[in-house]
């Protein structure tokens, strides 16, 4: 399965870089994230490969703060946020 990681988020990495698409496989913290995914699905029996794009900048806008996990349904802001995966991937 391929799974697919939208940085929507202004952070920084573990180098106090910027977090982008093109960073995050070897940012450290992002690798233990990954892993510990992969590990859920493991468990599964699925296999998974991690691709990391970065969002666009009015997504960025709109979700790259808190966004609460307790709201839900198709119209909250975390529903809406993943409607990006039915996007095509922009890259950088």
């Amino acid at each position: 399965m391929e799974v697919v990681f939208y940085i929507v988020a202004d952070m920084t990495n573990s180098t106090g870089s910027k977090l982008t698409a093109s960073n995050a496989a070897a940012d450290p913290f992002v690798q233990r994230m990954v892993s510990t995914f992969k590990g859920f699905l493991s468990a599964a029996g699925i296999t998974a490969n991690a691709t990391f794009y970065d969002a666009l900048p009015a997504d960025q806008a709109r979700y790259g703060t808190n966004i609460s996990a307790d709201v839900t349904g198709p119209c909250s802001e975390l529903g809406q946020m993943f409607t990006l995966s039915s996007r095509t991937p922009e890259t950088p």
